[in-house]
């Protein structure tokens, strides 16, 4: 359980030497901890200090910030000073002694934030992906989920169902009241739909995601429109999976499927998602279908960037392997792996290098990978919820209690995905996974 009590301190930064460290306190007795402790006066600003410590004085910069008007919402001060991880637990001993202030648990400070109303569990999730990163790819992830919408799409969607769920309980409790008039079915309909569609947009990345990490290492395929990614797909699943057409813009939504590979004598598994191509035509599925292949791509372990012939070859790296399509219309560049589907040409080669540079991969369960699997969790309840209102909609004004129930069950995940109405137990579970200091 998260508590906003007390007065509590922590280093902010690693534990391990550095030029400079910064320890953080919060809470309402963090002004007069510091005060009591140097020559710093107890306002807003900025301001050189010494802190009294077992270790003797050190000087620090104490920068100093008054609630409501701070990160956590509380009075704050950060002393900027050595990065001797001795020296800074020097310091957070000296403020601990201090009447009112404890040590600061994991997440306590964001867990401040995110009751205070600073911030939403979505945003406090992705601090922790980016403070948890363990390279470029978890780094993309962290901003990917900051600006993938989910909030925005959480608490709209959220909001319309409950205009709608007020009109139809209204309905109930007012039923012999002429100026009460029921929720038509093809109102609710057209509002059920509409939510639906959002909640799927923000469900398919996060799905392939939870399909490729923490088990499996995920693939994507990208490259732009009609460059052959999806023949190629099926040329490496073995069967046909995805639809292709020489029509642009035939994917749509991210198709995730496992594929068994073989290295070095020992079995292989991938995830690989086929991606809508980067020039696809426009159209109110597009900013969706965007978001859609954006995400994966940022989350991949491995991209496999289709080329078609007359496309400029972009330069490999660890987590990207060019593949050149279509390469019996024209001759493949240097620096691409020459695929042909009509013939069969390269496929075996792509399978045995990604196998190889899957086989390298260590599965491991990071916090995007928890992240991910809280939101698909709480999406798909409210698709459930969603789908079973859908299906009792002609029932609207025959037995609107089913109704109303249904949309509740709908509502209730997307509150929980920004903090409303989250269970203290799930809430100390994400906070926990925030390092001390944070």
């Amino acid at each position: 359980m998260i508590s906003a009590e007390g007065t509590i301190v922590a280093a902010a930064t690693a534990p391990a030497a550095a030029s400079r460290g910064v320890v953080r306190i919060s809470g309402p007795a963090a002004i007069a901890a510091v005060c009591g402790r140097s020559d710093l006066a107890g306002g807003p600003g900025v301001a050189r200090c010494r802190v009294r410590t077992s270790l003797g004085e050190v000087p620090a910069i104490a920068l100093v910030g008054r609630g409501p008007s701070t990160f956590t919402g509380e009075d704050t001060v950060e002393l900027a000073t050595t990065g001797h991880p001795a020296m800074l637990e020097a310091i957070v001993q000296a403020l601990v002694s201090h009447p009112g202030v404890r040590r600061a648990g994991p997440g306590e400070f964001t867990a401040r934030a995110f009751l205070a109303g600073k911030l939403d569990l979505l945003e406090a999730e992705s601090i922790a992906i980016a403070i948890s990163s363990a390279g470029d790819a978890e780094l993309a992830a962290a901003r990917s989920l900051a600006g993938a919408g989910l909030g925005v799409s959480a608490r709209s969607g959220a909001d319309r169902l409950a205009d709608v769920l007020a009109g139809i309980e209204a309905g109930i409790d007012f039923t012999d009241e002429e100026d009460v008039v029921p929720v038509p079915p093809d109102r609710l309909a057209s509002i059920l739909d509409e939510v639906e569609r959002m909640v799927r947009d923000q469900l398919a990345p996060r799905a392939a995601r939870s399909a490729g990490r923490g088990r499996v290492p995920l693939v994507a395929l990208a490259g732009p429109a009609n460059a052959g990614k999806s023949s190629l797909f099926n040329a490496l699943l073995g069967r046909e999976r995805a639809v292709t057409a020489p029509v642009r813009g035939t994917t749509r939504d991210a198709i995730v499927e496992t594929l068994d590979l073989e290295h070095a004598g020992r079995a292989v598994r991938v995830a690989i998602a086929d991606l809508a191509g980067e020039e696809i035509d426009g159209g109110e599925l597009e900013p969706a279908t965007r978001r859609r292949r954006e995400q994966t791509i940022a989350e991949a372990d491995l991209v496999l960037r289709c080329v078609p012939p007359g496309t400029p070859v972009p330069p490999g790296d660890e987590r990207t392997i060019v593949v050149a399509t279509k390469s019996d219309l024209a001759p493949a560049p240097d620096r691409a792996i020459a695929t042909s589907v009509r013939t069969g040409a390269g496929i075996d080669r792509l399978r045995s290098l990604v196998a190889e540079r899957a086989a390298a991969i260590s599965p491991r369960e990071s916090t995007v990978d928890e992240v991910a699997a809280r939101h698909v969790e709480a999406l798909e309840r409210a698709l459930d919820g969603l789908r079973g209102a859908r299906a009792l909609v002609p029932r609207v004004r025959s037995q609107p209690e089913l109704v109303a129930a249904a949309i509740a069950g709908a509502i209730a995940p997307l509150r929980e995905l920004t903090g409303v109405g989250t269970p203290d137990e799930v809430l100390g579970r994400i906070f926990a996974r925030f390092c001390i200091g944070k």
